[in-house]
């Protein structure tokens, strides 16, 4: 809900499902933090799979998901 909102605020009429430069760019940030995040994690032997709100059987990155949150201001 909130990151609709964040969303809608700077960027009007941008979804997760739009095929613009904006949200290409935003993807591409994302997955590299995401990489690091994830890399970081395993790292220091966390279950990435378990996660504490993402809790998808199909997602193996549950809890970088989760960590990813307060890093998304800096993509953005």
């Amino acid at each position: 809900m909130v990151a609709h909102k964040y969303f809608q605020y700077y960027y009007p009429g941008l979804n997760r499902r739009c095929e613009s430069a904006v949200n290409s760019r935003l993807n591409y940030g994302y997955s590299i933090v995401r990489g690091c995040v994830a890399k970081y994690l395993a790292a220091h032997g966390f279950l990435l799979s378990k996660g504490i709100h993402h809790e998808s059987s199909l997602n193996a990155f549950n809890l970088v998901d989760d960590m990813i949150e307060s890093f998304r201001a800096f993509v953005d």
